[in-house]
């Protein structure tokens, strides 16, 4: 078998049920719904039970209702949320995405996270699984 050949093979089967664009398409969403502060589009894009790791190492939230709490507690008043897709990567019915957000507003200086997020897809194209790396190295804070 070619090298040629053999990279086709193993990149045919990275294809899931679902197809890259779709995940593609849901990350451009989820970060959309951070951008207008809408909760509720945010969670159509997961699945009833979802379980979401934000930053991995603290507890997950599993099920709606302790995601939409976390988003809740995460939604500073009067912040608002602007984030930058670097890069995309699905396989399968994964993906990683990086991301850099940047929150201003609310009296705080404005600050900018730069996050990695490993995401698990349902076959239906909803989210089940998010998790997200980042730590205070990842902060920075505009003076």
């Amino acid at each position: 078998m070619s090298e040629n050949t053999a990279l086709a093979a193993m990149f045919a089967a990275q294809k899931g049920p679902v197809s890259a664009e779709r995940m593609r398409a849901a990350m451009d969403a989820y970060l959309e719904s951070w951008r207008r502060n809408d909760p509720d589009a945010r969670a159509r894009l997961f699945v009833e039970e979802p379980v979401v790791e934000d930053p991995v190492g603290t507890p997950p939230y599993q099920g709606q209702a302790a995601v939409r709490g976390f988003w809740k507690q995460a939604a500073w008043p009067g912040v608002t949320f602007d984030a930058t897709l670097h890069k995309f990567i699905a396989c399968g019915s994964e993906a990683l995405a990086h991301f850099t957000i940047r929150l201003t507003g609310g009296g705080r200086p404005s600050m900018n996270i730069e996050v990695h997020e490993t995401l698990k897809f349902a076959n239906d194209g909803r989210i089940s699984e998010l998790r997200a790396y980042w730590n205070q190295g990842n902060l920075s804070v505009d003076s």
